[in-house]
Order: structure tokens, then sequence, then C-alpha cells
């Protein structure tokens, strides 16, 4: 059986083992079924031991690698097994970065996953920075979540009490970088509303491509089949964006300078979209959660 996106034939002494040759974007979401229905149609024939040669797979998706491990797996259970070959570095990145945590959907309690199921009406305990800034827990009824996740926004310059009133839409988008000019365009349509001018619409358009570029590249590690929300609130002096994700969180320290020129001299480039973002924002929070996912705060003034 020959085609552009798999090809296969028998090799070993008795023609007992099966070599799988996958094709430049056998590892693309489209093809996914494709090789799953190769894979299924050689254990049929109880053929177990397979040989899958990736030398044109660079870039496995998390659920790629799910379906690898699953075939793996079964068959494994029949006496075979799979071995991969000439796997591209990107590819054999891509596996150790692969979290299994990332990849399957956990939530510690059983309320969450109503919540991001649909159910709009469940009470969840959200936690906010009040004036002085002490976490205080309280429920509350989620009947719209960007109101919700709006309470959350609060410091000595901003009245968290007030953005009920604001304002508010939401966007949800699967982790690939194609997806942030989407993401771009409806923040900067909230800020043409408010009445930023062109400078500083491309301030924010940065602060927002970079905030979820960081997202993509560090809480996701490149999976494109995670998702980002974000949610925008404004009035006729403010922009509130609060992008969300369920991936790996870190540690922020805002009070921390970092040296663009030292940066350059030691050719590192990790930290310099959280730079961008400082230099383009009035305020910035952010709040990491294994429950509740990660939500960073970004708030721009309207200079009148």
């Amino acid at each position: 059986m020959t085609d552009q996106l798999i090809t296969i034939d028998r090799v070993g002494i008795n023609d007992d083992v099966v070599q799988i040759l996958l094709g430049p974007g056998a590892e693309l979401p489209t093809n996914l079924a494709q090789v799953h229905k190769t894979l299924s149609e050689c254990f049929e024939r109880d053929d177990f031991e397979i040989i899958l040669n990736m030398v044109h797979t660079k870039y496995p998706s998390s659920t790629f690698i799910a379906l690898l491990i699953e075939a793996t797996n079964v068959a494994r259970r029949f006496g075979g097994d799979i071995k991969m070959i000439n796997l591209p570095l990107s590819a054999k990145s891509n596996l150790v970065t692969f979290s299994a945590k990332t990849y399957l959907s956990i939530v510690e309690k059983e309320e969450y996953a109503y919540y991001d199921f649909g159910d709009e009406s469940v009470v969840l305990p959200v936690t906010f920075v009040n004036s002085v800034d002490e976490k205080v827990s309280e429920p509350v009824v989620v009947t719209e979540p960007t109101a919700a996740l709006a309470q959350n926004v609060s410091d000595s310059r901003f009245d968290f009490s007030q953005s009920k009133e604001m304002q508010g839409d939401k966007i949800k988008v699967q982790s690939q970088v194609d997806n942030l000019y989407e993401i771009c365009d409806f923040v900067i349509d909230a800020a043409i509303k408010i009445g930023f001018d062109e400078r500083e619409r491309g301030k924010i358009k940065v602060t927002i491509y970079e905030a979820c570029l960081n997202v993509i590249e560090h809480a996701y590690f490149s999976n494109p089949e995670n998702w980002i929300e974000v949610s925008v609130f404004h009035d006729e002096q403010k922009l509130v964006v609060v992008i969300h994700d369920w991936g790996e969180g870190f540690e922020y320290h805002p009070s921390d300078e970092f040296d663009v020129q030292q940066a350059m001299n030691d050719r590192k480039t990790g930290g310099f979209g959280m730079h961008i973002i400082e230099r383009s924002v009035d305020q910035i929070k952010y709040e990491p959660s294994e429950e509740l996912g990660n939500r960073l705060y970004l708030l721009k003034y309207l200079e009148r």
C-alpha cells in the first residue's frame, strides 16, 4: 500500500515485521484518522511488530503522541511493539515535553468539571485580592463567567467592585500561533470602542500577542491543542484584559528588572515577552492556579 501520506512494507527474515513510513504532514490533525486506521488495520491482521519511520514527522502534537502511546500499548499487550526510527530533533523535543498532566483534563472538584462543560449556574469559590492585598475566598454564583473573572482584577488604582458594571466579552481559541491574530483583533475592537489612538492600539496589540505567545510556548510547550481564553472588559476610561490558560504556571516577580542589553549580550531570549508587556500596560497581575487555571490581568488606562 503506497500513497503520499503513508507507505507500508513488510520487512524481516520472514516478512513478519511491518514498516510504516509516515509522509510529510501525517502528524497533522486532519490526517490523524488515516494514521489511526492504518495502525488498526495492522492489528486486525495480527501484525503487532511495527517499525514506524518518522523521518518526516517534525512537530507531533499531543494528540498524535497519545495515539502512538495507545497503539504501542495495544501492540505490547499482544506480545509485539512499535519501534520509532529516524525521529527529527524537533519531534524528540515534543516527545520529551509531552505531559500527561497537560494533555488529560484534570480538575480538582466536580463543580469545576460542570463549569468547564458550560454549566454557568455552578457556584465556584472565586479568589480575589482586596485593597489591603489579603486573599479572600467566597462563593459567587457564576451566571456570567466574564463578570466573575473581572472580580479578580484589583489593586489600589483599580476598584474591582466597579468591574461588574463594565462591558465584557470573551473569546476562546486553540493554542496555535495562527490564532493569535484573531485574539489581537478581538481586543483591538474593544480598544477602538474606548478611543485608544492608533499608536496605543499598536502597543496593545503587541502586548496581547506577546502574552498569548508566552502561553503557547511556556505554559503549553507549543502544544497546539490546548485552549486560551481571553476576556475583555472596558468602560470609558480603561481596558482590562484577562488571559486565561490551563497550562504550566510560572513565578512572576514584577519588581525584578530586566536588563535588555545584558540579555542580548548573553544571547538570552526568555524574558523579553514579559518585559514588553510590563512596559506597555499600566498594571499587571498574574495568578497561577492548578484548580482554576492561570490568569494574567492587564490594565490599560485611556489618556484623555
